[in-house]
């Protein structure tokens, strides 16, 4: 009996070690789950939706409806004839027409200091109106897009696909669009259109027929 006495001793001890591991590994997991909603802070919460229109974030979807959080690196997207409006933390608003996906890869806000916010536009038609009783708050808002950045420093901005190319139009405030061709400032009624070489046309004040058709991209019926 004495002789096996060693070698219980050792499986209770390897049973142990592994009861221990288990415990912190459970421990660890848990914090990783608590690192992550952390850095998902709630960015804003939807205004507005035509449905169909969801968030996705690492695989997992979620439908989206009036009053539904948008959370930090959500992917939003909108289905066909859909459009979905989002009220940021910082009071501004995005509006995405059909067949739309965006990310808010950064919102920087705390009232009276700067706001800093990075927007992922990676297809269809959106509408950026900030929020116009802070314009004169220090503001750094880009619009990322596949053809071209969007320097917003205004408060009412619509960006694409109109004509056969991408087209940027300013309906209050000033917007620098730019890209590897080069870089075109934007005021209130002027737009640009983007090439499928990149090229960026001059700045020119927008017919009434063609802003209508724009903002009609993202007008809910």
């Amino acid at each position: 009996m004495t002789t096996h006495a060693p070698a219980m001793a050792a499986v209770s001890m390897v049973r142990s070690l592994c009861m221990w591991l288990c415990m912190w590994f459970c421990i660890w997991l848990c914090g990783i789950a608590q690192a992550q909603e952390t850095a998902r802070a709630e960015v804003g919460a939807v205004e507005r939706v035509q449905a169909p229109a969801n968030a996705v974030f690492e695989g997992d979807a979620r439908s989206l409806e009036p009053t539904a959080p948008v959370y930090y690196l959500d992917l939003l997207r909108t289905g066909e004839a859909a459009r979905l409006r989002v009220a940021l933390a910082d009071a501004s608003t995005i509006t995405m027409g059909e067949k739309a996906e965006l990310r808010v890869d950064e919102l920087v806000y705390a009232p009276g200091r700067e706001t800093e916010a990075t927007l992922n536009l990676i297809k269809g038609a959106l509408l950026f109106i900030g929020d116009k009783l802070r314009a004169s708050e220090r503001r750094r808002v880009l619009i990322r897009t596949p053809v071209a950045i969007l320097g917003v420093r205004g408060t009412h901005v619509w960006y694409g696909p109109i004509d056969g190319a991408i087209g940027v139009l300013v309906v209050e405030g000033e917007v620098l669009v730019s890209n590897p061709t080069g870089r075109v400032t934007l005021r209130a009624g002027e737009g640009t259109t983007i090439q499928p070489n990149g090229a960026l046309s001059p700045a020119k004040t927008w017919g009434a027929g063609k802003v209508e058709r724009a903002l009609d991209m993202v007008a809910f019926d």
